[in-house]
């Protein structure tokens, strides 16, 4: 097990931290935990299914955050995985497709 936050860590990075290797967890990226946790009077198999995601979700958030470079996690430090996710496309999705078409039109030039 990783535990992020020890005594050696760079002040900027995120605290109280810990991974498990457990199996990917990408449904977090495509829909956010709702926003109110089910009541008691749900079925237990829908309320631990909420607890899941909420626990997947931080986990996520947690990895996600260890692995940026300062700036970019304090920018992103009070947001959810799915925020966070969407944010980043938002920020990099239009470079990325850019470089994209740079690539194969310098492809495309030496054929």
């Amino acid at each position: 097990m990783l535990a992020v936050g020890s005594s050696d860590e760079d002040e900027a990075g995120p605290r109280n931290c810990r991974f498990e290797n457990q199996p990917r967890k990408l449904y977090v990226f495509e829909k956010p935990v709702p926003e109110e946790e089910p009541p008691s009077s749900t079925p237990k198999a829908e309320r631990d299914a909420y607890k899941k995601h909420v626990d997947d979700a931080n986990e996520t958030t947690c990895l996600m955050l260890a692995t940026m470079n300062s700036e970019l996690q304090k920018q992103h430090e009070n947001m959810a995985a799915f925020n966070m996710i969407e944010h980043l496309k938002m920020l990099y999705q239009e470079q990325a497709r850019h470089e994209r078409f740079e690539v194969s039109k310098a492809f495309f030039k030496e054929s």
